[in-house]
């Protein structure tokens, strides 16, 4: 086994571990119990099969494109499916120029999941210049609302959104953990008999806990 295959097959092992480890620390250090008596929060960037019992994660370095949100609905369903309950995205990538439409509608489509990050990375690995390379930021306050008021309107509504439903997520949530039932799930998981679920792209909708089916808006111009 080469270096490299060797850093492959065990990166992710290691990070499992890591977490497995700390968080059976937090929960029996007396020290640490003394000053948080509730169950630990972590977030990992790199998870493996088992990682959902210790660690929520999120999945980073999206590009600011439509194709990169859509894969992050696709990578949030997986992650659920895989256990790992507590689980989110970046909301509007983080890598290239801000796109005040895209970052309105993937806030849009990322509210009810299980977490909600807004992220950008200050310097990116250009693979093609083979540089580090200055980020431009593509925060949501950062959408000009001179500009592209409709946009973060959009934005702000859809925030105001999961604020309403949050009890709503905590309880699925709750239920997810003990059922084992994804929260953030394919719609075919509910009617696996309809052969159009089965054929349409899986990241067009999705069903957040059991009373709620999202239509997403993945393409520029969409009303």
């Amino acid at each position: 086994m080469t270096t490299d295959e060797a850093e492959l097959y065990y990166h992710n092992i290691n990070a499992f571990m890591s977490t497995k480890q700390l968080a059976e620390q937090m929960k029996s250090s007396a020290d640490l119990m003394s000053f948080n008596t509730q169950r630990p929060f972590m977030m990992s960037d790199s998870t493996f099969p088992g990682s959902g019992a210790y660690t929520g994660s999120w999945l980073s370095n999206y590009k600011r494109t439509w194709e990169d949100m859509r894969n992050s609905i696709a990578g949030v369903m997986n992650l659920n499916m895989f256990g790992v309950l507590l689980a989110g995205s970046e909301i509007g990538g983080s890598l290239g120029p801000i796109d005040n439409e895209l970052t309105a509608r993937w806030t849009q489509n990322s509210v009810l999941f299980p977490a909600v990050r807004n992220y950008y990375n200050s310097t990116f690995w250009n693979d093609t210049s083979k540089m580090w390379e200055t980020n431009p930021k593509g925060e949501l306050y950062q959408i000009d609302a001179d500009a592209d008021l409709e946009w973060r309107y959009t934005a702000n509504q859809a925030i105001k959104q999961r604020y309403s439903f949050i009890q709503y997520i905590y309880t699925q949530l709750y239920m997810s953990s003990i059922t084992g039932t994804p929260y953030v799930r394919p719609v075919f998981f509910e009617e696996p008999q309809s052969s159009t679920n089965l054929a349409d792209p899986v990241e067009d909708s999705y069903l957040a806990g059991e009373a709620l089916h999202v239509s997403n808006i993945l393409t520029k111009g969409a009303k």
